[in-house]
């Protein structure tokens, strides 16, 4: 996870601060941020979350339709990957409106860590963190919205960011087979 040096016109970060600390620090904060307004919140779910909630139960006691119909509409690909998700935390978590939040949490954590990974192999560990801190502190909306299990928004930008940071490895001459092919992916 080593990121590469910052550009030679920045001043180098300090010391204490390496790539893990940063991304720990970052994700701890987001974590804290997150789990408190989840655990407090008496905000109820929208339609995608109901259908991804109810999917997820479906799955876990009936499994009467086959995978592909698990998905909420043509364009949205990615509700079938929350669905599976949320199936196997409720599987542990039991029954209830956490576990959607859960893993819109998970995937928000995902999609930080994907935005600090490419930000700070461009620019450097300090980028990496204030790119971090501007994800954590959004205004109410998007905080709200790093909470929702829609299926195809915080996945969907998870991958495409996590798309950018392996092309980013291969540009930067990193000719691994895994790099390449994750870009294919």
């Amino acid at each position: 996870m080593a990121a590469s040096s910052p550009p030679p016109h920045a001043p180098a970060s300090p010391r204490w601060l390496t790539p893990g600390r940063a991304l720990g620090a970052l994700l701890l904060l987001f974590l804290l941020l997150r789990l408190l307004q989840a655990l407090t919140s008496t905000h109820s779910f929208d339609d995608e979350e109901g259908y991804t909630l109810t999917a997820a139960f479906e799955l876990l006691h009936h499994d009467v339709w086959p995978y592909q119909a698990y998905q909420l509409s043509d364009w949205e690909n990615g509700s079938r990957v929350v669905v599976w998700v949320a199936a196997a935390l409720a599987s542990v978590f039991g029954p209830a409106l956490f576990v959607l939040k859960l893993t819109a949490i998970l995937f928000s954590c995902a999609l930080l860590t994907a935005l600090f990974l490419l930000v700070s192999s461009v620019a450097g560990t300090r980028a990496g963190l204030l790119a971090g801190l501007l994800y954590v502190f959004f205004p109410e909306p998007v905080f709200q919205y790093s909470m929702t299990a829609h299926g195809f928004h915080t996945d969907s930008v998870f991958l495409q960011l996590l798309f950018f940071w392996r092309l980013m490895r291969v540009l930067q001459g990193a000719r691994r087979l895994r790099d390449l092919l994750l870009c294919g992916l």
